[in-house]
Order: C-alpha cells, then sequence, then structure tokens
C-alpha cells in the first residue's frame, strides 16, 4: 500500500485544477483482492489484501491531507485490479480527466510488476494525466 505522502504531486493537481474549473474531485483506493499466485511448479505464494483498516486509514489520510479548502474530495474504495477497477470507475462515475501517480518502473521491474498507470493510459476513453510519484 502507497503511503498517501507519495501521492502528493497527483493530489495537489487535482486540487488546483478542481479548483480552477469548479470540479468536483474523486479520490478512488482500489482494495486488491487476496490472490494465491503458483508460477509454474514454483511454491505458490499469497498475494495478501489489503485490510479494512489499512484502507479506512489511507483514506482518512488522503482526505486530511487534500490540498484545498475550496474543494471537498468524494472517497472511493473499490476493490479488484487496479487498472480494470478505474477504467469500471471513469464510466460509472462520468469522469471527465484521471490524474494519477506512476512510479516510474521501467525495464524489468515493469515486466514483472505491470503499470496501472501505463494499462489506463492505453484504455481509457477520457485524458490520464500522469504525475510523479515522490520515493519517500
Amino acid at each position: 500500500m502507497d503511503d498517501i505522502d507519495k501521492h502528493q504531486e497527483a493530489l495537489s493537481v487535482a486540487a488546483e485544477l478542481a479548483e480552477q474549473f469548479d470540479a468536483r474531485v474523486h479520490l478512488l483506493f482500489v482494495k486488491k483482492p487476496t490472490q494465491v499466485i503458483n508460477l509454474h511448479g514454483f511454491t505458490p505464494m499469497v498475494s495478501k489484501g489489503h485490510t479494512s483498516q489499512e484502507v479506512r486509514q489511507w483514506l482518512q489520510d488522503a482526505d486530511e491531507s487534500f490540498p484545498s479548502d475550496q474543494v471537498e474530495p468524494w472517497l472511493h474504495i473499490e476493490e479488484g485490479f487496479p487498472a480494470q477497477v478505474i477504467l469500471d470507475c471513469i464510466e460509472s462515475i462520468d469522469i471527465d480527466l484521471v490524474i494519477m501517480g506512476s512510479h516510474g518502473h521501467s525495464g524489468i521491474d515493469r515486466l514483472l510488476m505491470g503499470s496501472v498507470a501505463e494499462e489506463v493510459c492505453r484504455q481509457a476513453d477520457v485524458p490520464v494525466l500522469i504525475t510523479p510519484m515522490s520515493k519517500s
């Protein structure tokens, strides 16, 4: 789970644009499902999903650190695979612009871990603005 501090650039851009265009901001947390992963005969490993307490804490931190007194963000919790959940929410909430942070992985790291931001950029029907995530 990413520390909310890593997302400050995306939150700042969202707040600034929302103030400028009198827009609504939706903060989405995608709770990953627990999975058992079997890598072709290797010992299966379990990818643990986030606890409800972790999710609530993340959203509370995001709400408290949102850099605008003029905009009240709408908080959403969904469960599933992040890129697909984001794409589904674009349609169901009628989102005009997606702003998201990216770790900036490349090469073998991106191949192994995938890139949610890249997947959303390729498949979204709306503009996607990618901001760098803090490495702290």
